[in-house]
C-alpha cells in the first residue's frame, strides 16, 4: 500500500513539473552580442492570437514569411561617444546607465531630415526591463535623448496574472531644426502560460498582453510644418527563457494586424531569400494615405526599377511601374485615383535589379 501511494505521489509530482509555468527574469532579456533573426507576416487568418489562459497551447506553425530582419544588440561602449556620456555614466546619470543598445536602421522621417546612427538604449535590473532613451544623428548632428519618464517595458518577476502599468515621455528640442514630443501609456497583463508552436520550433512561454496609448508630435522649423498622431494598439507577446526578445509578437492596431517571430533563414512571401533582398533607402509616405502616396528610394548605381502594389493575398492591384535609372535619390508619386483601390491594407514592392523590398501601407 505504501509503495502504491509513493508511486502515485511520484506520478503527480512529475505531472506537476510537466505543466509548471516558466519564470522570466532579467537574465532572459537581450545582452550585447545577441543577433536575432525574425520573420514578419500579415497572414494571420484562422489563427486565434487572442486566445489564452493557463497551460494553453498556441499553434502558430502555419505562419508564413513576408520579410526577414536581424535584430542586433551591442554594448553601449560600441555606440558613438556622445551616446556613451548619457547612457554609460554611472556617476551623472545612474538611472539611464543602459545594459544594452539595440541598433536601428537609418531613415528619413521628413523630407530633408536624414537620420543616421539610431540606437535604442535598454536597462535590465532585478526589478524591470526599461527603455531609457535613444540616440540619433539628424543631418550629421549627434543627439542623445534621455526619456523624461522612463518606459518600463516589463516588471519582474513575470508571473501569471500579474498586471502593471507605466507612463513614459520624451521632449526633444533641436534649435533651428524642430521639436519632437511623445508620451506612452503602457498596461501589461501576464494573461497566459503554456506551449507555443511556430515554424521555428516548440517552446514553453509566458503570454503578455500589452495595451498602449501613444501620442507623437513633430514640428520642423525649416519646413514650417508639423503633425501629431494619437494611436492605440495592443501587443500580444509570447516570451521564453534565454531568447532575448519575444518568440512571437502580434501587434493589432485597428484593421492592421501583423506578427513578428524568431526564425531561421527562409524565403519570403515573394519567393526571394531575405539575405539577398535589396533594402536601400526605401520609404512610402504618407501612411495611412488617401489620395496619393510617394515612394522614396535611393540607387547606388544604374538599376532596373519596378514599383508594384499587392493585396495581402498577393493580387496585383496596380500596373507595375518600370524604368531604368542611374545613381541617385528618386521620388515617385502615385495617384490612387488612377486605379481606385478599396480601403484596406496593401503591400508596396520596390524591386531594384530584381531584388525586392516590401512595405505595408494603409489606404483610408
Amino acid at each position: 500500500m505504501i509503495k502504491k501511494l509513493f508511486t502515485l505521489f511520484l506520478i503527480l509530482l512529475l505531472a506537476d513539473f510537466s505543466v509548471a509555468q516558466i519564470n522570466i527574469t532579467k537574465d532572459d532579456m537581450p545582452v550585447p552580442g545577441d543577433t536575432i533573426r525574425t520573420s514578419s507576416t500579415l497572414f494571420l487568418e484562422g489563427l486565434d492570437y487572442e486566445a489564452t489562459g493557463p497551460d494553453h497551447v498556441w499553434d502558430f506553425s502555419a505562419l508564413t514569411v513576408m520579410s526577414q530582419t536581424v535584430d542586433t544588440f551591442v554594448a553601449v561602449t560600441e555606440t558613438p561617444l556622445l551616446y556613451q556620456w548619457y547612457f554609460n555614466n554611472q556617476f551623472l546619470f545612474p538611472d539611464y546607465k543602459a545594459t544594452v543598445a539595440a541598433k536601428q536602421s537609418g531613415f528619413d522621417p521628413i523630407p530633408g531630415f536624414q537620420v543616421t546612427d539610431p540606437y535604442l538604449f535598454y536597462k535590465a535590473s532585478d526589478d524591470d526591463y526599461s527603455e531609457v532613451g535613444f540616440g540619433v544623428g539628424i543631418n550629421e548632428l549627434t543627439l542623445p535623448v534621455k526619456y523624461d519618464d522612463i518606459d518600463i517595458v516589463y516588471r519582474f518577476p513575470m508571473i501569471y496574472e500579474n498586471e502593471d502599468s507605466s507612463f513614459s515621455s520624451v521632449n526633444m528640442d533641436v534649435p533651428s531644426m524642430g521639436t519632437y514630443f511623445s508620451t506612452k501609456d503602457r498596461h501589461n497583463e501576464v494573461d497566459g502560460w503554456g506551449t507555443l508552436i511556430t515554424p521555428f520550433g516548440t517552446f514553453e512561454v509566458l503570454r503578455v498582453k500589452t495595451e498602449i496609448e501613444r501620442y507623437d508630435s513633430i514640428w520642423a522649423d525649416s519646413l514650417g510644418i508639423g503633425f501629431h498622431l494619437e494611436t492605440e494598439y495592443t501587443e500580444y507577446k509570447w516570451i521564453g527563457n534565454d531568447y532575448g526578445i519575444p518568440l512571437l509578437q502580434v501587434t493589432a492596431e485597428g484593421i492592421l494586424v501583423f506578427a513578428t517571430y524568431i526564425d531561421s533563414v527562409r524565403n519570403n512571401f515573394f519567393g526571394v531569400d531575405e539575405s539577398e533582398t535589396s533594402d536601400k533607402r526605401f520609404h512610402v509616405f504618407p501612411n495611412p494615405c488617401h489620395d496619393y502616396l510617394v515612394v522614396d528610394y535611393e540607387l547606388t548605381g544604374p538599376s532596373r526599377v519596378e514599383i508594384s502594389m499587392y493585396t495581402l493575398t498577393g493580387q496585383m492591384v496596380m500596373p507595375p511601374l518600370r524604368q531604368s535609372q542611374g545613381k541617385g535619390v528618386f521620388r515617385k508619386r502615385i495617384n490612387l485615383s488612377d486605379f481606385s483601390p478599396p480601403v484596406g491594407v496593401y503591400l508596396i514592392k520596390l524591386s531594384i535589379n530584381d531584388l525586392p523590398s516590401v512595405r505595408r501601407i494603409i489606404i483610408r
